[in-house]
């Protein structure tokens, strides 16, 4: 992914060029191999190979995604009301898809906290999925031990812009129903 290679050269001075009207607007040179930030360097071969040359450019801004993990009392998927409380403890993971044709894959976890939420931060621009675990041991259990339910998709996909934020990854847990009186 954004490996460059000019082989079987000849000793001698080259100039390497960054085409830079390929990359998106928003982004910004942050490296070049001289520290000149100008999307280009000279180097000289003589009898050996450079694989260092390496210019490196971020997005003007990052993102995030994120928001609560709650006990969705009414199971109708909306927070509301005082008895739907978040839910620390919860693990949530965060996916990207590269576009490399391998799917979407793991970089980063978080757990819920300070009334269920989560954030991750300094996002670059491209394709999420953020995912509960809907099976921590850490989600509440109802009066017969039963442990809450998803009322919500257990998961989100998210494709951020340079900067953009998504605050509405929420996720929802209801208790299972029950009916019983005595016998």
């Amino acid at each position: 992914y954004g490996n460059y290679s000019f082989d079987n050269l000849p000793d001698g001075d080259y100039t390497i060029v960054v085409d830079e009207s390929g990359l998106p607007e928003q982004y910004t040179q942050t490296e070049d191999p001289d520290s000149t930030r100008d999307g280009r360097t000279t180097v000289t071969i003589t009898d050996s190979s450079l694989t260092d040359l390496d210019f490196g450019y971020e997005p003007d801004g990052y993102g995030s995604i994120g928001d609560t993990v709650w006990r969705d009392m009414n199971g109708d998927g909306v927070q509301g009301g005082p008895t739907e409380t978040g839910i620390d403890g919860i693990t949530v993971w965060l996916y990207v898809d590269y576009g490399d044709g391998n799917g979407y894959q793991l970089v980063a976890d978080t757990t819920t906290a300070n009334g269920g939420q989560y954030l991750f931060s300094d996002l670059p621009p491209g394709d999420y999925r953020v995912v509960v675990d809907d099976e921590d041991p850490q989600l509440p259990t109802d009066y017969f031990g039963n442990r809450y339910v998803p009322s919500t998709d257990s998961f989100f996909d998210v494709t951020l812009d340079v900067g953009e934020s998504y605050l509405d990854a929420d996720f929802g847990f209801m208790p299972l129903g029950a009916i019983g009186d005595r016998v």
